[in-house]
């Protein structure tokens, strides 16, 4: 199983001949769990690998490998070289000892890993160039290691957490005021309370509301939504971290709200049982000088629609930017009863998606992996979505014939231009009217070049439309950047199926016609058979 957060330790250096490596220590086994990932991809395209420094004869080439290509090797360690000679030092007694005094002053540095990437090792000691050239596949870990502090925070841990003795309502939502900071909390430590779904009706904020008279639900509602907003996504704490197994919340972080976002922000947590530091990179590792201004990482991975729904922000040309959620509408004519059965099929056939029936003859389908920009090919999961909920059938990707991936596609792509259109119809216009509207389109242009050629310019007694105004705002900023994102998405994801349904149609037709070729040559061979 993939990990879904990747924690490191980067150790003290040493000095192992002529290089200073840094080593790391693998603090949620995220690295072993890489490891075993890639043990079994290997395993499954047919090769074996070897581990660490030990016997290699046991390795076997990935079949179609170049001649002469190694066998995969996984190494048992991670590292990094922080600075490397030539060759040994002639006074190698004196280089050593100048290079432990400079490494005992090195502090352990916790260091949470946003993504993992698979390159192309062109260059020797591992100093590969960080561009699209070497960089071939790219994963991001799902946990939100997403907000930092100078100051530690106290868990809240089962055994001791902190009573939350106010709410009161403010301008960035619910404020929290803290009157007993429980037996784990230590000078300079604040408690890390949080809301869980639970807390309205039985936590300790449910509690506070009661006692402070909170009788309006719509204004709690409010109050929590505020609170929600500005707050610590539960995903963010490893599992197990807060003492209480099955604990969810969201913990309100004071004064980080009013950080801008940046990807590349260095924030990193550091988890006791008792106690989680948020830390930022000094300036010797490229971090933060007197001046600058300090950035915090709301979570890799996060799509603009995440962005926008918890953080009011979005971010212009997101590479995390998904839609989830796909609308079908059934075929004219679906009674509830096969509409119920189709639904229940797809949900059989493909437990890993969320498909709801959102109206009478609107189902939703929310994929396993959402569609994203640049799509180069339709999912099999969603033309298996579309093919059940437009005819019934399941579409085999390796069986299938052109006909049926012409009419998955086909069926894909009219529901994504369904979304486009602002609804989720997807019902696809009659041909007859396609073609009244190019015609339409055609006579128009020429109509205009006509007029432009001959210096005329054509009026109108009705003014032409204002420019749509520009959103107002920093949130309508924020919302058209979603939306545009969006649509972006779903235009591609369009194009892309509407190509494959045109491609299918095509080879449906060539076999047709090769069929038809050697049905002609068979009878006429029969006929000079019988003269």
């Amino acid at each position: 199983e993939w990990p879904a957060s990747c924690r490191l330790s980067m150790g003290r250096p040493t000095l192992e001949g002529s290089a200073g490596i840094f080593r790391f220590e693998d603090l949620d086994r995220s690295v072993a769990k890489m490891r075993s990932c890639l043990r079994e991809a290997i395993l499954a395209a047919g090769g074996s690998a070897a581990e660490g420094a030990g016997d290699r004869s046991a390795a076997r080439v990935l079949p179609g490998s170049p001649e002469g290509d190694p066998a995969p090797h996984l190494p048992d360690i991670v590292h990094s070289t922080v600075l490397r000679w030539t060759a040994a030092p002639e006074d190698a007694v004196a280089a050593r000892e100048a290079f432990e005094r400079i490494a005992a002053s090195w502090e352990p540095l916790q260091v949470a890993v946003p993504f993992a990437r698979g390159v192309f090792e062109d260059t020797p000691y591992m100093h590969i160039p960080d561009d699209p050239a070497h960089i071939w596949w790219e994963a991001a870990f799902d946990g939100l290691e997403s907000r930092f502090l100078s100051r530690s925070w106290a868990s809240s841990s089962a055994a001791a957490r902190a009573e939350v003795g106010e709410v009161r309502l403010g301008s960035g939502g619910a404020a929290l005021a803290v009157h007993d900071l429980g037996p784990s909390s230590a000078p300079g430590e604040l408690p890390l309370e949080g809301l869980s779904p639970e807390s309205s009706t039985g936590g300790s904020l449910g509690r506070a509301a009661r006692l402070r008279g909170f009788g309006a639900v719509a204004l709690w509602d409010a109050a929590g939504r505020g609170y929600v907003s500005r707050a610590f996504g539960w995903r963010a704490f490893p599992e197990g971290s807060l003492g209480d197994p099955g604990f969810q919340s969201d913990a309100l972080c004071p004064f980080l709200d009013a950080l801008n976002h940046n990807r590349k922000a260095q924030v990193e947590f550091v988890f006791s049982p008792h106690s989680a530091q948020i830390l930022l990179a000094s300036s010797a590792e490229g971090g933060y000088e007197a001046g600058d201004e300090v950035f915090m990482l709301y979570g890799a991975g996060l799509g603009n629609e995440a962005l926008l729904s918890r953080y009011g922000f979005s971010l212009p040309r997101n590479p995390h930017d998904r839609v989830e959620e796909v609308a079908f509408h059934l075929p004219p004519g679906t009674s509830p009863s096969a509409a119920a059965e189709r639904l229940a099929a797809l949900r059989a056939a493909l437990p890993a998606v969320v498909a709801t029936q959102a109206a009478p003859g609107l189902i939703t389908v929310k994929l396993s992996e959402g569609l994203r920009r640049r799509v180069d090919e339709t999912s099999v999961e969603l033309l298996r979505a579309a093919s059940l909920l437009a005819s019934g059938r399941d579409y085999d990707d390796l069986e299938a014939s052109c006909a049926e991936k012409r009419d998955a596609a086909k069926a894909t792509a009219a529901a994504l231009r369904g979304m486009l259109r602002g609804t989720a119809a997807g019902k696809a216009q009659p041909r007859s009217g396609l073609l009244l509207a190019l015609r339409r389109r055609r006579r128009t242009r020429a109509v205009l070049q006509a007029a432009l050629k001959s210096g005329q310019r054509k009026t109108s007694s009705r003014p032409p439309p204002p420019p749509p105004p520009p959103a107002a705002g920093a949130t309508g900023r924020a919302a058209a950047l979603y939306a545009w994102g969006r649509r972006r998405i779903l235009r591609d994801a369009a194009s892309c199926a509407t190509t494959e349904a045109e491609m299918a149609q095509l080879a449906a037709q060539m076999h047709q016609g090769e069929g038809g070729e050697e049905q002609e040559a068979e009878e006429q061979s029969e006929q000079e058979g019988d003269e």
